[in-house]
């Protein structure tokens, strides 16, 4: 055998009869690792099988799920009514590359009232190894006055003979005819023919045949529609009954239409194409007229392959109920499209499911209208499952490579069985469920810092305090001015960080001793030198506890250039004024539809810090007796919420911990790399202004839905 191999064509064996032998084995001794496009031949499943990048898929023997309704030919009428054709309908397993003939049966045709013969039985319908039988013709007025039996039987004529009888159904296929009811005088009503869903009637009065019995309901083509009914009685008065219906398929355009749509979008997703426009037509199938330049040209990618499918790109009429389905679910996944919010990955993986999403619509009457259809629950559980990832995150993230493998597996399962969503729904319930539980255990982690935020009141006490005695201890203005506005708000984080008992308590306690110490007069030689010794490190504390909450460079220089000369006259001996008494601590007063009642305080952002944990903070300073007049909040423990952070940064995270003291409550989210310690105040005055939003129980299709009708009411 000879093979080329070179860049151009790769591997070239066109000239070899022989084969090529694949690596093989059991599905066990998979590769660990493969790459995208690997292949082999699975000794187990004794199929060759190629995998995509996230499963194994087989390429030989692959089977599917299909659901049909088999109808044979119903028969023809005479007095009595024609009996329906048998009907079958279940779901039978279809195994590629085999074919699988199918027998269509015609009607019978009418025969006189007046005859002597019943009505023509209809001809059997045949696929599937199964056979559906012709239904049975209705009785005569004369000889044969009884209705044939078949796949649903035919309706006893009437005459002055007495009582006649209709035929008998077939179990499993149909129901029997209705017998005349002895009427006896004319103008002779005779017995409905039966159908797929009921008997046949008896004449209504003696002078009103009986209806056919009822059809069955199926909605195999998407809507709700009654097949094999049978056909109603005549009198000896009355013409021929008439002609059978022929076999579903045959008959009804609308079915051979909407089966090649299913097919159609088979065959679109099997090829990851989005389709071109063609008309459907009553031509039969055929891959290339069906899907006119399908094969021609790499598939779309980006945003051409997140383009909606129309009912005009699937030439469905839009006189079709099934083009208003299909284009509402078109303006549906638009708006999915369009939310800033989603991350990108999962819009991917949200349009790969179009197609299942088409079909499901297409198969379900109900789709629209039940909130809990699986295949909606499918995309809200897929966006709670990403609740908090960052709209840029990348297909890469451990959470969207589970979402985007659960579409893959939706994609590859779905042919009409809804329970592949239902299946998923549970994997998407349970990838929540882990992790939810494991934000739940890194609160832990957090407790620490929260509960020094929690004390808060505490600490703005104790630091009050501290700095209004070194004010009263002669400080001149302008340092007594930098205490009170500055390093109060350093003071109050140390004490929240690391306790009043910590040696960074003391530390920057002291650093205030000595800046005080400094602007002193120094008359003596040794205390000269102490302060030239001191400086450089007093200064390098003092520079830090400014950075540490953010001084600006401005005020940072006019306080520095302050020390220096009150440090200069000091080493000149020359005495400072001590400052006048300063205002007690406090800020303006905020909104007072926070509260119940109006407050004097306004919200500050801040930052608590331990080892690597980085707990960012709004508070309100000098809230402890306002939290009493706190309306209670809705917020629930465990719940996702969007909010935004003072800068207006719109953050989305879980609901982790609520302090049983004051209502304060502590958001996590490991997307961050830090936690949220929200005031109560503050959460209730965005809630109140639509700024935050509870998430979890969203759903995504009816969100999607309400923007659609929004956009086509405005339009």
């Amino acid at each position: 055998m000879t093979v080329i191999i070179n860049g151009s064509t790769g591997i070239d064996s066109s000239t070899a009869t022989q084969s090529i032998n694949l690596p093989q084995g059991t599905t066990a001794e998979r590769p660990a690792s493969p790459e995208a496009g690997a292949m082999r031949y699975n000794t187990t499943t004794n199929s060759t099988e190629v995998y995509s990048g996230i499963g194994w898929n087989s390429i030989t023997n692959q089977t599917y799920t299909a659901s049909y309704v088999i109808v044979a030919g119903g028969a023809g009428g005479a007095s009595g009514g024609g009996g329906a054709g048998g009907l079958l309908a279940s779901t039978f397993t279809l195994t590629g590359g085999t074919t699988y003939s199918f027998v269509v049966g015609a009607g019978g045709t009418g025969v006189t009232a007046t005859g002597s013969v019943v009505g023509n039985s209809g001809s059997n319908s045949t696929g599937f190894s199964l056979t559906a039988l012709g239904g049975g013709g209705g009785g005569s007025t004369v000889t044969t006055l009884n209705g044939a039996s078949g796949g649903s039987g035919g309706g006893g004529s009437a005459n002055g003979n007495g009582t006649n009888t209709g035929g008998a159904g077939t179990s499993g296929q149909g129901y029997a005819g209705a017998g005349n009811g002895g009427n006896v005088s004319s103008p002779y009503p005779s017995g409905g023919g039966g159908g797929a869903g009921s008997t046949g009637n008896t004449p209504a009065s003696s002078t009103a045949s009986g209806a056919g019995g009822a059809g069955l309901a199926s909605t195999i083509t998407g809507s709700s529609v009654y097949y094999a009914g049978g056909g109603g009685g005549g009198s000896s008065a009355g013409g021929a009954g008439g002609a059978g219906g022929g076999g579903a398929t045959a008959s009804l355009f609308s079915q051979a239409m909407f089966d090649r749509l299913l097919s159609r979008l088979d065959e679109l997703e099997k090829l990851g194409r989005l389709p071109a426009a063609v008309s459907l037509s009553n031509a039969a199938p055929s891959l290339e007229n069906l899907i006119p330049g399908l094969f021609d040209g790499p598939a779309p990618t980006g945003e051409m392959a997140r383009r909606p499918i129309k009912s005009a790109e699937l030439g469905i009429p839009n006189a079709a109920p099934e083009a208003a389905a299909i284009d509402t679910l078109a303006l549906i996944f638009e708006a999915i499209f369009d939310m800033p919010n989603l991350p990108e990955a999962i819009k991917s993986a949200l349009s790969s499911l179009q197609i299942p999403m088409l079909k499901a619509a297409m198969l379900d009457p109900a789709f629209f209208s039940n909130e809990s259809h699986p295949a909606r629950q499918l995309f809200d559980r897929m966006a709670r499952a990403v609740l908090g990832l960052p709209a840029d995150v990348t297909s890469k993230h451990p959470v969207c490579m589970q979402v985007l493998s659960i579409a893959a597996h939706v994609r590859s399962e779905f042919t009409n069985d809804l329970g592949v969503f239902e299946r998923y729904v549970a994997k998407l319930d349970a990838l929540i469920a882990e992790r939810d539980q494991e934000i739940a255990q890194s609160v832990s982690d957090w407790l620490p810092l929260f509960t020094r935020m929690d004390q808060r009141g505490i600490a703005e006490t104790r630091c009050q305090d501290a700095i209004e005695a070194f004010c009263a201890r002669g400080a001149p203005q302008g340092i007594a001015n930098f205490l009170r506005q500055h390093w109060y708000k350093v003071l109050l984080q140390v004490w929240v960080e690391h306790g009043e008992e910590s040696a960074a308590w003391q530390e920057h306690n002291a650093v205030i001793d000595s800046l005080l110490w400094s602007v002193q007069p120094k008359t003596e030689a040794e205390d000269r030198k102490r302060l030239s010794r001191m400086l450089p490190v007093m200064l390098q504390m003092l520079s830090k506890g400014m950075e540490r909450i953010k001084v600006s460079e401005e005020v940072r220089t006019e306080f520095l250039d302050t020390c220096f000369s009150l440090q200069t006259a000091a080493l000149r001996g020359v005495a400072q004024a001590p400052a006048e008494s300063g205002p007690t601590l406090g800020v303006p007063a905020l909104d007072p539809g926070m509260f119940a009642a109006p407050v004097t305080a306004k919200p500050e952002a801040g930052e608590l810090h331990s080892g690597a944990l980085h707990l960012k903070t709004i508070d309100i300073p000098g809230e402890a007796a306002l939290l009493s007049r706190l309306r209670p909040l809705p917020l629930k423990k465990g719940e996702w919420v969007a909010f935004r952070m003072l800068d207006e940064q719109s953050l989305v995270g879980r609901l982790s911990h609520v302090s049983q003291e004051n209502g304060k409550l502590l958001f996590c989210n490991p997307e961050w790399g830090y936690a949220v310690a929200m005031h109560p105040g503050v959460m209730e005055k965005q809630l109140r202004d639509k700024a935050a939003l509870r998430c979890s129980a969203n759903s995504l299709f009816n969100e999607a839905a309400e923007k659609a009708l929004n956009r086509t009411s405005a339009g």
